[in-house]
């Protein structure tokens, strides 16, 4: 009996939900929303659209609002370009070449400045029994 109790509460507010919308006064809500809904939209995207095309006037160099010219109107930061070439060029090379020319030339070393970069894995010694000392 209780596992049919959700199916019937189901069936009676799709019911209720079916005669709700035959309703002449529930479907002229719905319209209104509808429209209501549908004319935030339109002036959304009316706005939008004003304000990408005063945005692409801007960056175009046309003017804004107070009739100066944009581009005279924001001040112009430093250039990073400028700070980077007072800058030595070989700030970051000499490490690169250093690491070239210390490579090793043969499978030996090669061997060798592998075990200095992966460290052997210690076996561990077994535990010390009851008589035994550690």
């Amino acid at each position: 009996m209780i596992p049919l109790l959700p199916f019937v509460a189901g069936l009676v507010a799709g019911g209720l939900a079916v005669r709700a919308w035959r309703s002449e006064e529930t479907r002229a809500g719905v319209r209104k929303a509808q429209d209501a809904l549908l004319s935030a939209a339109q002036s959304g995207v009316t706005t939008l659209r004003s304000a990408t095309g005063d945005l692409r006037r801007r960056i175009a160099g046309g003017t804004d609002e107070s009739g100066e010219s944009a581009a005279a109107a924001t001040p112009k930061k430093p250039r990073r370009k400028a700070a980077a070439a007072a800058k030595p060029a070989t700030a970051g090379t000499r490490k690169r070449a250093a690491r070239a020319k210390a490579a090793p030339a043969t499978p030996a070393a090669e061997a060798a400045s592998a075990a200095k970069r992966k460290p052997a894995t210690r076996k561990r010694k077994p535990a010390a029994g009851p008589g035994e000392a550690a």
